[in-house]
């Protein structure tokens, strides 16, 4: 339809015809529209021609349909190769699929299609698959500063284009190319080579800003490849400035263990640094040789100083692997004296509450997700230790461990063992550990009070919430009215590795989301459950990025996905699940269930049900029901959330608001108040009171 209408707005003599007396097969006239339309982007009215770019533009997926036409424009005079120019540039990355036709058009020999094709390459960079070889040909064989384009989309594409690199690299050197983000993160993947390595430290020290940051930038993007810049990062760590030092210890951590050379460097500025230096030092340490317990054990002895902030020391352990790391804190609470165990017990609580305060959508690189995975084990780890203090031979050791362990969020295989111990603390022979374990009791109820009723009364409220990643909301479908037809269904563009890799240059790059084929869906739902836990998660990511509609056949195995599996997996089954998914009411029935899930799932589950209005609060107003406590509790805030739109679950939330459950009586009522109008609220008011 909403093709239809761009049409009869631009041709109105087209708007003016009778409909055609049979009915016309839905996919079949969004096809034939979006090519009409694309047609109109070489009509001789510049008005016409923008209002068609416009409207190709609000399409999403089926403006694939105007390729064609788009493509003819390109070859077509003057005004239509700047209006269709200008809309490639702003569909970016989504035009991926006219990378082989730009490369074929730049080959054509034209006058100027090369230099067209090697612009419009650069904006859908990194999504140039089945162009890469036209744009080497134009590194290596074209002039200036057509080379340095091909150049610069090349390698935004594949950081492993060495002629590119070394043509860039050349090009920053002597200030012919501009400097930008995009090439500083380009060149960065891509490895920095010993001849701009020098520059790059001689711009940490800058006075022009922007020099500056373009370095910093680049740093910021290093990894493995790069070790060729380890001599000059080295001599970065003796600069008079501390920003420096921590740019290059930051980097050195980044390149890995191909900056083995660096350990002695690092350790002395382990030894004398500031806060911020240290931490930086401590970090590159422990991702150079993740395994090497002498350097986790340097690491702790931070703990020493009595200033020395646990968090840090938390995130550089997170860096080791996590047996290492497990292995020398636990060495430090068996082997250290009083003060060292105490501090040993509070990194220990210090690990639990940062894994509990982690954000996978915070982990913008796989060796940053690995140190959440890292952390993530490292907290269980944790938690043992606390229970091993809990029963040292100290009194203020045990009553430290009590206090920290009451403190650390609710975990539903932690809690059993934490009451257990509070329960045996509080026949302690020492009165300060038997009062740190009655204040351990108040302080986590629920445990408490299902092990030892008779020792403590819990006071109202829920169980302690986990910090968890928010689900991230997604782009709305653009054209509800336009089918997915082959831009759903169509054979996979990207293999698994492509998708995941557009998805973690996304941050890199600035890209906005990207529309998936159903085989491409199929394919990252597959991935996400996969043994690999970091290739899982990232496949769990790329799929979070889709942005376009969600046909009734990937709707139903998202469902499959979201009732079980790991929960990267159905975080973002859950997250696609929303209003703009083919099968509303199958998508409702699994979402509604999925509240009772983890609270990052439950989250995701939420926001979903949210945006399908009226049917999901109907759904979850049945959920509640005799359906489980949680459940319950969840549904209820995600109908206060849904305000207005949970109208029709207004007679189940005045029932449950009068329910034998005070909580869930107090969590319906807020609800009723966040649904009903202020006017609403008073006239029953009134009603009761004429009751009355």
């Amino acid at each position: 339809m909403l093709v239809r209408l761009a049409f009869a707005w631009l041709c109105p003599c087209a708007a003016a015809q009778p409909a055609p007396p049979a009915p016309v097969d839905e996919a079949v006239d969004v096809e034939r529209g979006v090519a009409s339309l694309g047609r109109l982007l070489s009509h001789p009215d510049p008005a016409v021609r923008d209002a068609a770019a416009e409207g190709l533009l609000a399409l999403g997926p089926a403006v694939e349909f105007a390729y064609p036409a788009l493509l003819d424009a390109l070859r077509a005079g003057a005004g239509a190769r700047e209006t269709a120019r200008a809309l490639l540039e702003r569909l970016g990355p989504r035009a991926a699929g006219l990378a082989p036709a730009l490369a074929s058009l730049g080959r054509s020999g034209e006058p100027g299609a090369r230099e067209l094709a090697v612009d419009l390459l650069g904006a859908l960079s990194p999504c140039v698959r089945g162009a890469e070889g036209f744009l080497a040909e134009s590194v290596t064989a074209g002039a200036e500063p057509l080379r340095r384009k091909a150049a610069r989309a090349l390698l935004i594409a594949d950081p492993t284009r060495t002629a590119a690199r070394d043509l860039l690299s050349a090009a920053v050197r002597d200030g012919t190319v501009e400097r930008d983000v995009r090439l500083a993160a380009a060149l960065g993947r891509a490895g920095i080579d010993s001849e701009l390595a020098p520059w790059v430290v001689r711009a940490l020290d800058d006075e022009q800003l922007a020099n500056k940051r373009f370095a910093e930038e680049m740093l910021g993007h290093v990894d493995g490849r790069s070790a060729a810049a380890v001599p000059a990062l080295l001599h970065a760590l003796r600069s008079d400035l501390d920003s420096v030092r921590i740019a290059a210890a930051d980097a050195l951590g980044r390149i890995g263990s191909g900056a083995k050379g660096a350990n002695d460097a690092l350790v002395r500025l382990l030894a004398g640094g500031r806060a911020a230096e240290w931490f930086a030092a401590a970090r590159a340490l422990a991702r150079i040789q993740p395994a090497h317990g002498a350097t986790a054990a340097r690491v702790l002895a931070a703990l020493d100083d009595a200033a020395a902030s646990l968090d840090d020391l938390a995130a550089v352990l997170a860096e080791f692997a996590p047996e290492v790391a497990a292995r020398e804190l636990g060495a430090r609470l068996d082997r250290g004296d009083v003060a060292a165990r105490l501090r040993a017990v509070d990194l220990a609580a210090a690990l639990i509450d940062r894994a509990a305060r982690q954000d996978e959508g915070g982990a913008g690189s796989a060796e940053e997700l690995r140190a959440l995975l890292n952390g993530a084990a490292l907290a269980a780890t944790g938690g043992q230790l606390l229970l091993r203090a809990i029963a040292a031979a100290e009194p203020a050791v045990r009553a430290r461990a009590l206090a920290a362990a009451a403190g650390t969020p609710s975990s539903p295989g932690r809690d059993a063992e934490i009451a257990r111990a509070v329960l045996a603390a509080l026949e302690d022979p020492d009165e300060s550990v038997r009062k740190a374990a009655l204040d351990a009791s108040v302080r986590r109820p629920p445990a408490a009070a299902s092990l030892a009723p008779a020792l403590a009364k819990p006071r109202p409220g829920g169980d302690p919430a986990l910090v968890v990643a928010e689900a991230g909301a997604l782009s709305k479908a653009l054209a509800a009215s336009a089918a997915p037809g082959a831009a759903a269904n169509g054979e996979a563009r990207f293999t698994v590795d492509d998708l995941i890799e557009i998805c973690v240059a996304s941050s890199d790059f600035e890209l906005s989301g990207f529309t998936l084929r159903d085989a491409e869906i199929d394919a990252l739902l597959e991935a996400a459950a996969g043994a690999d836990p970091v290739r899982a998660r990232l496949a769990a990511r790329a799929l979070r990025r889709h942005d376009g509609p969600v046909t009734a056949a990937a709707t139903a195995r998202l469902v499959e996905a979201l009732v079980a599996g790991p929960d990267p997996r159905r975080v973002a089954a859950a997250d696609l699940l929303d209003a703009r998914c083919g099968d509303g009411a199958l998508a409702i029935a699994a979402l509604v269930p999925a509240l009772g899930g983890s609270a990052a799932v439950a989250a995701a589950a939420a926001d979903s049900l949210i945006s399908h209005g009226d049917p999901a609060a109907r759904a979850l107003a049945a959920a509640l029901a005799g359906g489980p406590a949680e459940l319950s509790r969840r549904a209820l805030g995600t109908l206060a959330a849904m305000r207005g739109a949970a109208r029709g679950a207004v007679p189940a939330l005045v029932a449950c608001a009068g329910g034998a459950d005070p909580e869930l009586a107090r969590l319906a009522a807020r609800a009723l108040v966040a649904i009903l109008t202020d006017g609403e609220i008073e006239a029953r008011l009134q009603k009761l009171e004429r009751g009355r």
